[in-house]
């Protein structure tokens, strides 16, 4: 049989329609091709919790070709509503309670983790999160300048206890320290109170001073329907500072950020010297991400 016949060989693959199946557990590579047929902007799929592959199902594609009497999720319902009017809503006195305990110093935090598969440094486990880089912002008053301070591993030892040094002594003994979703930068350093005693005192001291940025938004204190229901920092951040943008960067994401640090060791000098450039340059945006949108919270409430 002459090669090019072989096709006859194999049935001709099944269609399958879009599903949940096309972005779990990971979004595949031919979503372009796919979803081609589907708005934009705006489609049933960009509500949240799932809410839109039931609508796709009986044949809406758009926002806007959904029954005004159609059924949906609380979140997915509040998010419909919100588009429809275009109004933002702000719950000022919940923000400005949110904001009230807050003490200056503060400290602008975020830790980038790798999860080796196979353990690459003793006293850590497959797939453990381990901290190699930081960013920190610090703002001495309310609206005020802002210094900036970075740690980032040399991608080939163990980056935890020199990464504890520099972070014990960068975020000082007093004052506030915001991150975003805390609930990870606080498992890490419960963590690292556990692997390194001698730092215990002084780790758990600072993993009590730990505030949430992601709390108004996530509760809907502030809530702006270009959120699109989402309340995750990438969401957030080009809706209230557009000018600060993670797709300008080389390295756009926590994923990639982990899997560039992963691979230092087997590159070369050069290649080496600009990854660890666009590693810093990403997590830096994640800090002064938050100083501009608390300083844009404070704001927001002033001008009520």
């Amino acid at each position: 049989m002459h090669f090019l016949e072989t096709w006859r060989l194999f049935p001709m693959p099944h269609y399958i329609n879009i599903g949940p199946h096309c972005v779990t557990p990971y979004e595949c590579d031919f979503t372009m091709h796919c979803w081609a047929h589907m708005p934009k902007d705006n489609s049933v799929l960009s509500l949240a919790r799932g809410a839109g592959w039931k609508l796709l199902e009986e044949g809406y594609k758009h926002l806007d070709e959904i029954p005004e009497d159609y059924t949906l999720g609380a979140t997915a319902s509040m998010q419909l509503t919100y588009y429809r009017s275009g109004e933002i809503d702000i719950e000022k006195d919940e923000i400005e309670r949110f904001l009230e305990p807050l003490v200056y110093p503060l400290y602008f935090f975020d830790f980038e983790t790798i999860m080796p598969g196979i353990p690459e440094f003793d006293d850590s486990r497959p797939y453990q999160q381990i901290p190699f880089q930081f960013s920190l912002h610090v703002q001495h008053a309310s609206n005020g300048e802002v210094e900036h301070h970075a740690f980032l591993g040399d991608g080939i030892n163990d980056p935890r206890l020199r990464l504890i040094e520099v972070m014990l002594k960068a975020l000082g003994e007093t004052g506030s320290i915001v991150c975003y979703n805390m609930s990870f930068e606080k498992a890490r350093i419960k963590e690292l109170a556990e692997l390194y005693p001698q730092h215990e005192t002084k780790l758990l001291a600072i993993h009590d001073r730990i505030f949430d940025l992601m709390l108004p938004f996530q509760k809907r204190w502030y809530y702006h329907p270009q959120f699109k229901g989402s309340y995750s920092i990438k969401a957030v951040l080009p809706v209230l500072i557009p000018e600060l943008r993670y797709d300008a960067l080389e390295i756009q994401d926590g994923g990639t950020a982990s899997l560039v640090y992963a691979q230092l060791k087997n590159q070369d000098a050069e290649t080496v010297k600009v990854q660890r450039e666009q590693l810093l340059a990403y997590c830096k945006l994640d800090t002064l991400a938050m100083v501009r949108i608390l300083d844009h919270l404070r704001n927001t409430v002033e001008m009520i």
